[in-house]
C-alpha cells in the first residue's frame, strides 16, 4: 500500500551562526557550501516541495545566497 504525502515542505536545521559572526568566512560558505544549498534545493523544489531552512546565530552575512538559492522561507533565532 502507498502512502500519499502530508507534507510539502522540507525544514532542515543549520546553525551557521554564533553569537556575533559566521562559523565560516563568507567568502568560503560560498565557495563550499553554497552550490551544494543549491542542489538540495533545487530538488526539493522539483518535487514541489518548499524549503524551511532553520538557523541560530548571526548570518545576515549569507542571507542574500539564501535567498539566491531558493529557500523558501529562513527561520531565524538569537539573531544577536
Amino acid at each position: 500500500m502507498a502512502m500519499e504525502p502530508r507534507g510539502r515542505c522540507s525544514l532542515f536545521c543549520e546553525d551557521w551562526g554564533t553569537q556575533d559572526r559566521l562559523l565560516v568566512s563568507p567568502t568560503m560558505w560560498a565557495h563550499a557550501v553554497q552550490a551544494f544549498y543549491k542542489a538540495l534545493v533545487d530538488r526539493a523544489h522539483s518535487q514541489n516541495l518548499r524549503v524551511i531552512m532553520h538557523s541560530c546565530g548571526y548570518i545576515y552575512d549569507i542571507i542574500e545566497d539564501l535567498i539566491e538559492v531558493g529557500i523558501d522561507c529562513l527561520q531565524l533565532d538569537s539573531l544577536s
